[in-house]
């Protein structure tokens, strides 16, 4: 992603740290019905 602007740049450090929350948990979402799915 390449914020333009101040907006864009603001908009992007606040959205940023809530990667570290959103990120992991779909990763392990995924990975749990994967696990659970038959092939």
């Amino acid at each position: 992603f390449a914020p333009r602007g101040l907006a864009g740049h603001v908009y992007w450090w606040l959205v940023w740290p809530m990667h570290g929350f959103v990120f992991p948990s779909m990763v392990n979402s995924v990975a749990r019905g994967r696990k659970n799915r038959r092939p």
